[in-house]
């Protein structure tokens, strides 16, 4: 699946690891889960 984000700067702090890491700390492995997640599904 394809992943849109609303703007510029959210999709650079959650495309880029050490941004995800910056910005959310100890939520960062979840995020990053639930973000493969998406991209595997076919649809929601």
């Amino acid at each position: 699946m394809n992943i849109s984000y609303k703007n510029n700067k959210l999709e650079q702090s959650l495309t880029i690891d050490r941004n995800i890491i910056k910005s959310y700390g100890g939520l960062s492995k979840k995020i990053k889960q639930r973000l493969e997640q998406l991209k595997a599904a076919n649809d929601l």
